[in-house]
């Protein structure tokens, strides 16, 4: 394997093929520890690509911190955040376009599955400087007499939906003008087109450096519904996955 020449040893001929093949096993070794490093249970988690979906309330408010966590624990991970309206995310899982996601109302198809998240309550809100704003008792009447502003018709199957068009049937008002997205009912809210509607987090900024206010009367603190994690039932979730379904319960 080696012979000694003067001072110095050399490596013979079968000592340099040794050398080159310990090195080929060693740098492979070290490759498959960078590819596969364990998250401490044998599951492996690190540069697997995971996405995440949310409709817009959630990516607003709930997914950031789980997602800040998540990528404190495995920061190898590569993340991708989805946003979009229901019934897109609820798709896209559907379609394994994405792992796992946080929406508002439980999904309709069979090929998902569901389990309530947490408690997100509707909203109704106007400018600071409205009519409403400025009184200290208000019925649902009051606030109907407004057109309403809220996002599209075409999630008319949302428990916020339902809810609105209830009281609105009950009224014999109508809904002014229907939005996109929460950016557009809040937009619309400013110019003074109506009365927004919308999940409590989304306006949550709006709210608290004083541009809307929100409005309360009796039985409004029963208007929401719950938030669900989903995933798709046909095959098991992935390690990466796994770990921030766990997170997200934590939370």
């Amino acid at each position: 394997m080696h012979r000694r020449k003067g001072r110095s040893i050399e490596l013979t001929a079968e000592g340099r093929d040794f050398l080159a093949h310990a090195q080929k096993i060693l740098a492979g070794m070290d490759q498959l520890k960078k590819s596969f490093k364990s998250n401490g249970n044998g599951a492996t988690v690190e540069n697997e690509p995971l996405v995440v979906g949310g409709s817009y309330s959630p990516s607003a408010i709930l997914l950031p911190s789980a997602l800040q966590t998540f990528t404190k624990r495995h920061p190898d991970v590569r993340l991708q955040l989805e946003t979009g309206s229901r019934a897109r995310i609820a798709q896209l899982v559907a379609k394994f376009k994405i792992d796992i996601a946080v929406i508002n109302d439980p999904p309709e198809s069979p090929l998902l599955v569901s389990e309530p998240y947490r408690w997100e309550k509707i909203a109704i809100f106007v400018p600071a400087d409205h009519s409403l704003a400025r009184k200290s008792k208000l019925e649902l009447l009051d606030i109907l007499r407004f057109p309403l502003v809220m996002g599209a018709s075409k999630a008319a199957n949302s428990t916020l939906a339902r809810t609105i068009s209830r009281a609105v049937e009950q009224a014999g008002v109508r809904v002014g003008l229907h939005c996109n997205s929460p950016m557009g009912v809040k937009a619309a809210v400013r110019r003074g087109i109506g009365v927004g509607v919308l999940y409590e987090d989304t306006v949550k900024h709006e709210v608290s450096n004083g541009e809307f206010k929100m409005l309360k009367f009796p039985g409004s603190a029963t208007w929401g519904c719950f938030s669900h994690i989903v995933y798709h039932s046909g095959r098991p979730l992935a390690p990466a996955a796994e770990k921030f379904l766990a997170v997200l319960r934590e939370q």
